[in-house]
């Protein structure tokens, strides 16, 4: 295991805030539109600009985590909109389009389409960060970037390129490693660019098509080799703009080619458009973007500085990628927001997933952020360990006790019937020090446990195996053991911080003698990477005003309601809902503030005074529920499912709360309020 010092998160979150902003301003001053189709001979011009929007990238490394990500998408929107050649849709328009909609993920094809709608855009781009490292001696960062753009019209890939980016060699480099590694993946986004930019799909015309057989259907098109089409190449059959079939190259000439019709949606026939789908395998990126750069070094300790001091992390080697990594004096510094947003990855032959791999992409959307270089949330790649390992405060519904819920995905290469337990592992309090038994999941059935004991507990028949450092078969010396009671379990701590990690107890049958019968064993794998922290958070309490029979009238325009605070929590809120259970899409969170938590010397009572931004949204005379959430805003993920640990609701009568002043000019007669 190699090791690398890493630093707070306040360099990251500000670089991102300052992408945002210069794509918000790229957004607002008018950049080029593709203009509108006018019919399939568009094809063509409608890609030379087109409008896209941007998913954060899924990090397939051990460094940076899911900020690492959100980073590299950042920076690969700035450089399309910096070739004039794209138009990218802003951050702010996206997520404002999520939240309108109201959809939650995963972001599957038809969501990914819906959010397109709303932005006239065409494309979404997203990608995998596959390489990502920091060497010494010189400081130098590397990194290697996937980037593909999806049709969101017929859910196809239409470009794509792969970037390696590396850092100017610094030789006694003593500062941040984000620093390298935000140089190192701006020139990987400027390369993958300027491979997009280059890059033209093969398009063409169906001249004529036959049946040839029983029941194949042949197409010829008046594209080829000279137009860079390969034997096997898929295409899309388009007309109107209206997909209407798929061909398979099967025989490319010169300037024309014959294929196979391997999907006939609405009768493929003479005149119809065809575009090639893209795919790393027919058109793979330059051979010198292909190399691993020859002065890259293996891992090795860097110093980097963190606030003057020194944080230190484990991270994995090439040859052993992270297992049971629990960092130490890890910190976090950005507010939790929306959860991870798992893109499925568009189903279409051979370009369908381009090389991303066969597994969803798992990509970050709204806010939720991961800090520092911790080899978290990834796992082995040796496929028998679970990974995607992540921990969140959790609250079923308002005034429900709380916990942290911890979620994961079944290791790669164990089959789900294999799967005979989950074992989870907690982390001391702050996240530091060794990690102990706190449950156990039974089979495959569900990836997930809640975490919700606060007082001494047993957690009963977990498998109490050793969990090994790395598994390849066929070394089985982690047996999972036997099942055991595992008593004095601590209990949570109220406004502490923890990590998480799973160990799989499989089954596995294998002839290992080679006496022809299996050698059956059961078996313990590596843990996966630690989560990030998750603070555990009781519901704060309203103190005033309180539930009656009947509800107390209220005037929500002079109302202070007092709460008390909770240890772990710095940002309160204060929730409105014509709903107890404030599930509804009449929820308003009225007002916000930011409170120093009362284990640190913060107050143990605070108020809302003023909910103004209320008035005109909820009738005179009608009965609404008040509820203060509370969150820690150093978490990744917020709390779920509804952002915060709210209190148990107080009902009330907004008998006092007058309309809304009339537009000018309008009557007075009439009650004037708005209804939603």
């Amino acid at each position: 295991m190699k090791r690398i010092r890493h630093h707070r998160a306040s360099r990251w979150v500000a670089r991102l805030l300052v992408l945002a902003m210069t794509l918000s301003t790229f957004a607002g001053i008018g950049i080029r539109r593709a203009e509108a189709q006018a019919g399939p001979a568009d094809i063509v011009s409608a890609l030379a600009t087109p409008r896209v929007y941007m998913l954060d990238f899924n990090n397939n490394t051990p460094l940076g985590g899911t900020l690492l990500g959100r980073t590299a998408s950042a920076q690969v929107a700035l450089a399309l909109l910096d070739s004039g050649n794209w138009e990218v849709v802003s951050d702010d328009q996206v997520h404002g389009r999520i939240q309108a909609l109201g959809i939650r993920p995963p972001f599957d094809r038809v969501a990914r389409s819906q959010i397109a709608a709303g932005l006239s855009a065409i494309g979404v781009v997203y990608g995998t960060i596959e390489e990502a490292r920091v060497t010494a001696n010189p400081a130098q960062a590397f990194v290697r970037l996937r980037v593909v753009v999806e049709d969101v019209r017929n859910g196809v890939l239409m470009n794509g390129a792969v970037g390696l980016g590396q850092s100017q060699p610094r030789v006694g480099f003593t500062g941040d490693a984000d620093v390298l590694l935000e140089e190192a993946l701006a020139r990987a986004a400027f390369r993958a660019r300027e491979q997009m930019d280059r890059f033209r799909l093969p398009t063409g015309t169906i001249l004529n098509t036959s049946v040839v057989g029983e029941n194949e259907q042949v197409a010829f098109m008046n594209v080829g080799i000279r137009q860079g089409v390969r034997r096997g190449m898929e295409f899309i059959v388009l007309r109107l703009g209206e997909l209407v079939g798929r061909v398979r190259a099967t025989s490319v000439d010169a300037d024309t080619t014959s294929g196979r019709i391997v999907e006939n949606y609405r009768g493929v026939r003479p005149e119809d458009r065809v575009r090639a789908i893209f795919s790393f395998r027919d058109f793979p990126p330059p051979r010198e973007e292909s190399r691993r750069g020859s002065n890259v070094l293996p891992p090795e300790k860097v110093r980097l500085s963190a606030r003057g001091r020194q944080i230190e992390a484990l991270v994995a080697s090439e040859e052993d990628p992270g297992e049971a990594v629990l960092a130490a004096n890890s910190q976090s510094g950005q507010p939790g927001g929306s959860p991870p947003v798992v893109v499925e990855e568009p189903a279409s032959g051979g370009g369908g997933g381009g090389g991303i791999g066969k597994s969803a992409l798992k990509l970050l959307v709204g806010g939720a952020l991961l800090v520092g270089l911790l080899a978290l949330g990834g796992g082995s790649k040796g496929g028998t360990t679970a990974f995607g390992t992540e921990a969140q405060a959790v609250q079923l519904a308002p005034g429900s006790p709380t916990g942290i819920r911890v979620t994961w995905k079944r290791p790669r290469q164990v089959l789900s019937e294999q799967v005979l337990q989950y074992v989870i592992w907690r982390s001391n309090p702050g996240g530091l020090g060794a990690v102990q038994v706190v449950g156990a999941v039974n089979g495959d059935g569900l990836h997930r446990f809640d975490d919700t004991e606060t007082t001494v507990h047993t957690v009963v028949g977990a498998f109490n195996g050793t969990p090994g450092t790395a598994f390849r078969p066929p070394d089985f010396t982690n047996l999972a053991g036997d099942r055991e009671d595992v008593e004095d379990v601590p209990g949570l701590i109220a406004g502490q911080k923890y990590r998480y990690q799973v160990a799989t107890a499989w089954h596995f049958e294998q002839d290992l003698n080679g006496d022809g019968t299996p050698d059956p064993e059961d078996l313990m794998g590596p843990l996966s990477s630690a989560s990030p922290l998750a603070t555990f958070l009781p519901a704060p309490e309203i103190t005033s005003p309180t539930n009656t029979v009947p509800p107390t009238d209220v005037d929500l325009a002079d109302l202070t309601v007092d709460f008390t605070t909770v240890a772990g929590g710095n940002e309160y809120a204060l929730a409105v809902s014509r709903e107890v259970d404030f599930n509804s899409a009449s929820t308003i969170i009225a007002a916000t503030k930011n409170v120093l938590p009362p284990d640190l010397g913060g107050p143990d009572e605070e108020a809302f005074t003023s909910v103004d931004a209320l008035r005109g949204k909820l009738r005179t005379d009608e009965f609404i529920f008040l509820a203060v959430g509370v969150r820690s805003r150093d978490d990744r993920l917020a709390p779920g499912p509804n952002g915060f640990v709210f209190s148990a609701p107080v009902q009330v009568r907004n008998s006092l709360f007058g309309p809304p002043p009339p537009p000018r000019g309008a009557g007075r007669s009439g009650r004037g309020g708005r209804k939603n």
